[in-house]
């Protein structure tokens, strides 16, 4: 498990985009703890933590908005990438393999094809 802190540090993102990437399902609720607090005030403070996995789900998101994605489109592929390799686990069998590498070349197809689309009208405006 990763803290909202240290996944803050390490990706670069702010607090606000967090909230934006649990809102919109990218990254899932954090689980919270309550920690000691070091300031001496006797306190105790909450701190969310994120699976080990979240830091590459984060720079995931910034590879893909990189390449023009928008956040909506960006969670719309990391949730049928997800839920893909869920239905691999689940049936383990060969065909749900060529089920998932025939819908990735769909989708790598359909982004090329919408990206030739959108050099076109830049090209023509």
């Amino acid at each position: 498990m990763i803290s909202s802190k240290a996944l803050i540090d390490e990706t670069s993102i702010s607090r606000a985009t967090l909230n934006n990437y649990i809102q919109l399902g990218i990254l899932p609720k954090p689980v919270v703890q309550s920690i000691a607090s070091d300031s001496g005030e006797g306190g105790a403070r909450l701190l969310g933590y994120f699976p080990d996995d979240a830091p590459e789900r984060v720079r995931a998101v910034q590879i893909l908005k990189g390449r023009g994605l928008s956040i909506a489109q960006v969670a719309e592929r990391l949730a049928q990438t997800e839920s893909l390799l869920e239905a691999k686990d689940l049936e383990g069998d060969d065909s749900n393999v060529m089920s998932i590498k025939e819908n990735e070349r769909q989708v790598k197809a359909g982004h090329h094809q919408a990206s030739k689309v959108l050099q076109n009208l830049s090209i023509s405006v």
